[in-house]
């Protein structure tokens, strides 16, 4: 859980080091800005895999499973009660949003919200959100995310046109849907590692 809190592996450094880098990403809660370097690789490997070719990543939330909160617990401290996270399959979760590169590598980990929460509300709410839409507002529009059909289209964020009516609508979805599978591997690959 280490990765998915903080967003990386920390290697070596004392105990303090860690406290204090777990401390720093939970009272964050923010995307540091991504450096103009690691914007252009991601936007080449996502164009030599034959997608987008000024994405920044792809998002999508998944969720983990935890133990049952307790019923007991001050919601001064646990922002939220117990009920919040059981999910639509009726097992205790946290919704976790992701946004990750054609690498797989995660860029942003958002784990917030509990299981109960829609994916979009999460989007909503996330500073990766507020970062893109200050980008565009800035006329860095060559940077967005990649949906699905269940997010919000907006410039920063593209998702599947509904019902496409021409072929380049088609073709469109069709790139959409081979993007896809990047951020579901990646989900598939981080569960993989914490069972």
């Amino acid at each position: 859980m280490w990765v998915m809190q903080v967003g990386c592996f920390l290697n070596g450094g004392s105990g303090e080091e860690r406290t204090d880098a777990r401390r720093r990403a939970r009272s964050n809660n923010r995307l540091s800005s991504i450096d103009i370097q690691t914007k252009v690789l991601v936007a080449l490997n996502f164009f030599a895999t034959g997608s987008y070719q000024t994405s920044v990543g792809r998002l999508d939330c998944t969720h983990i499973a935890i133990v049952s909160p307790s019923k007991n617990l001050d919601l001064v401290e646990n922002r939220y009660p117990e009920y919040m996270y059981v999910n639509l399959k009726s097992y205790h979760s946290i919704n976790v949003q992701l946004v990750c590169d054609s690498n797989l590598k995660v860029l942003n980990v958002n784990v917030l919200f509990p299981g109960s929460t829609n994916d979009v509300h999460i989007w909503n709410n996330s500073n990766v959100s507020n970062m893109l839409e200050e980008l565009h507002t800035h006329n860095y529009s060559d940077y967005f995310l990649l949906g699905d059909s269940g997010y919000p289209l907006r410039p920063w964020l593209l998702t599947p046109i509904a019902q496409p009516t021409t072929a380049a609508e088609e073709n469109y979805n069709k790139n959409q849907m081979h993007v896809r599978s990047v951020i579901e591997r990646c989900n598939r690959v981080l569960k993989m590692r914490f069972r």
